[in-house]
C-alpha cells in the first residue's frame, strides 16, 4: 500500500514531498513489541545535532534491525526517508535541505525495482524500471551516461553501467560488443 501512494505521487510530477502518515505502528514513540522483538526509537547525534532518527530492534547479537521509518538529517532537516519491514528497506525518498525531491527508491522484495536511485559513492543516479537499470545519469549534470533496453531479463540494445569494473558495457542484440572507462563515455555525449 505504502509503495503505492509512494508511486502515485512520483506519477504525477510531485516533486516536493509533503509530510506523509505511515501505518500506526511506526508512529507511535513508545515500545512495541513484533514478532516476539520490542521495536523502539533510536537517536543519533553529531556534536548535539540530530544526525538520524530510526524505529528498530536489537536481533541476539545486538546488531540493530531496522523495521520502521528510518529519518536521517542535514542541518537540521529531514533528508532522508526510508520505510523497513525487518531490515528490508520498501522504500526510499531523498530531498534536498529545501525539502525538493533529490532520488526515489522503490524496492520490491528488498532489490532496487522503480525509481531514481542513489548507490554507493558513485557520483551517478541509476535509474531502475521493472528492476532493471535502464539508465545512468551524471549527478550534477544530470547528463545520461547509459541507456539500454532489457529483453527476458537480459541486457539487449543499448549501453549499461558495469558494477563490478565500474565501466560501461555496450550490448546489441543481446551480446556484448565494446567495454569503456565511464570517463571515455562520458566524452562521447
Amino acid at each position: 500500500m505504502i509503495t503505492l501512494i509512494i508511486s502515485i505521487l512520483l506519477l504525477t510530477g510531485c516533486t516536493h514531498i509533503e509530510p506523509y502518515s505511515f501505518p500506526e505502528e511506526f508512529q507511535s514513540s513508545t515500545e512495541l513489541t513484533y514478532k516476539g522483538h520490542k521495536v523502539r526509537e533510536f537517536k543519533e547525534y553529531n556534536r548535539g545535532e540530530l544526525r538520524r532518527r530510526y524505529f528498530g530492534y536489537k536481533d541476539e547479537n545486538d546488531k540493530i534491525i531496522y523495521h520502521g521509518l528510518y529519518e536521517g538529517y542535514y542541518e537540521g532537516k529531514v533528508t532522508e526517508k526510508t520505510l523497513y519491514i525487518q531490515n528490508i528497506p520498501e522504500f526510499r525518498i531523498i530531498t534536498d535541505p529545501d525539502g525538493k525531491l533529490f532520488a526515489h527508491e522503490i524496492y520490491k522484495n528488498g532489490e532496487r525495482w522503480d525509481g531514481k536511485f542513489l548507490i554507493g559513492d558513485f557520483p551517478l543516479f541509476f535509474i531502475f524500471k521493472d528492476g532493471n537499470n535502464i539508465s545512468t545519469q551524471d549527478l550534477k549534470s544530470g547528463k545520461v551516461l547509459t541507456e539500454g533496453d532489457w529483453r527476458n531479463g537480459k541486457k539487449w540494445n543499448g549501453s549499461f553501467f558495469n558494477f563490478e569494473d565500474c565501466k560501461i558495457d555496450y550490448y546489441k542484440d543481446g551480446k556484448l560488443v565494446n567495454k569503456k572507462t565511464t570517463s571515455d563515455a562520458m566524452g562521447e555525449h
